[in-house]
């Protein structure tokens, strides 16, 4: 997929598909209906339903996403599901005629439409501050994903993808003329290049395989211990699982924490040293690939 392509997906408007509409789909494809709540996202349009005895998440997305890339994250899903020890994921839900991703078409548009199980839980997100148990918990939630990961294969994984940390320096590129501000533009810039610099070095020896890539506080659920701490131990929105680099897959968990920690660099440490504990990184000054 060319650059060009990356950048036209990025600016494409959500699927323009109403609730009525959406409930219409879920009807006649699936056979359910219920209360419908738009859910957030930033390119899929998104619908939770509500039958009263279950919930689900329709997902409708743009033909601009190729077939074997949603594939791919169905097989994903079920492959976690099916490893023991992995997390809570939210499971594929066929249409009626027993297809996982159908095509439709509203008002002269065609979109790919899917729908997954609601994973019940609570989310991190709006949390300002989480205690360091937490926030180890996070590191070992993406552990956990990533080791049930390790050998899973499929050729959708193997695409380009804006937010693949191997294409940060010509992607950074690509966004910096959005910035208006000349100093923030320059300080980004140059941060941009030290970090590609240091980088560049490392990056034929890093360890290589399926990763979520997006394993943050958006797309982790919790459950409450006995002592009322939140524990993250589900995973949800797989759309930006690739063959990546697995250090990549925890600095993404590690960058949406520092948005929780009030300025201390030193706040994700607990996450990268429960990460470790459960699925090892070799330090690369052994020759090893991290």
């Amino acid at each position: 997929m060319t650059d060009e392509t990356l950048a036209y997906r990025a600016t494409l408007p959500r699927p323009d598909v109403t609730a009525a509409e959406a409930g219409d789909l879920l009807q006649s494809r699936y056979g359910l209906s219920g209360t419908l709540t738009e859910l957030g996202s930033q390119q899929d349009r998104n619908y939770c339903l509500d039958t009263g005895e279950r919930r689900y998440v329709l997902k409708i997305c743009h033909v601009t996403y190729e077939t074997l890339e949603l594939e791919a994250q169905n097989a994903a899903i079920r492959h976690i599901s099916a490893k023991e020890g992995s997390p809570r994921v939210p499971q594929v839900i066929p249409s009626t005629d027993g297809q996982d991703i159908v095509a439709v078409t509203v008002r002269d548009q065609t979109y790919q439409v899917r729908l997954l199980e609601y994973l019940e839980g609570e989310g991190l997100t709006q949390r300002k501050h989480l205690p360091k148990e937490t926030v180890a918990a996070l590191g070992a939630l993406c552990a956990r994903l990533a080791q049930s990961l390790a050998d899973f294969t499929h050729p959708g994984l193997d695409r380009s993808l804006q937010w693949d940390l191997r294409r940060a320096g010509p992607v950074a590129v690509q966004l910096l003329s959005a910035i208006t501000d000349s100093a923030a533009r320059d300080r980004i810039a140059k941060t941009m290049v030290s970090a590609v610099r240091r980088i560049q070095p490392l990056a034929p020896s890093l360890r290589l395989q399926a990763v979520h890539h997006d394993v943050t506080g958006d797309n982790v659920v919790s459950h409450r211990d006995s002592r009322g701490r939140l524990v993250p131990d589900g995973v949800i929105d797989f759309g930006d699982i690739i063959r990546g680099w697995l250090i990549g897959d925890l600095a993404v968990t590690c960058a949406s924490l520092l948005h929780q920690a009030d300025g201390d660099p030193l706040y994700i440490l607990p996450a990268v040293k429960a990460y470790h504990e459960v699925y090892e990184l070799p330090p690369l000054s052994t020759g090893q690939s991290a």
